[in-house]
């Protein structure tokens, strides 16, 4: 399989979920299943989409790192891996979120993705 940004960042995504459910239920073989799947099963695909250009990861993992108990080895993996700080991403993320062209980006695309969410919810609904 391909991993790119986007594969990348929905896996993360569906873990995180899976994440948030076990702990809001208390299901702890859920839990630990998706811990481990985050810190062994696909550590190597998540690291590997840990760069610049993928900021949303940065979030993602962050997210994900919130409903942890435990210590998430892909998010040190990823932060090693770079030889980056912690802190000096956050800063980082925090600078380019505030930026100019990322705001006209972000207002920019804004409407292209709502157009495609909106046909791929319809496509979806006239299936049914």
């Amino acid at each position: 399989m391909n991993w790119d940004f986007t594969k990348i960042n929905d896996l993360v995504r569906g873990l995180t979920h899976n994440l948030k459910l076990a702990k809001q239920h208390n299901l702890q073989k859920l839990y630990m299943h998706t811990l481990d799947r985050l810190n062994t099963e696909y550590i190597h695909q998540i690291a590997s989409g840990f760069s610049a250009e993928n900021l949303e990861l940065l979030e993602l993992l962050l997210e994900t790192n919130k409903y942890s108990e435990h210590t998430l080895h892909v998010f040190d993996k990823c932060l090693v891996k770079r030889d980056i700080n912690l802190e000096e991403a956050l800063i980082q993320l925090d600078r380019i979120k505030n930026s100019f062209s990322y705001k006209i980006g972000r207002t920019i695309t804004a409407i292209p993705k709502k157009i495609i969410k909106f046909i791929s919810f319809w496509r979806v609904k006239k299936g049914d």
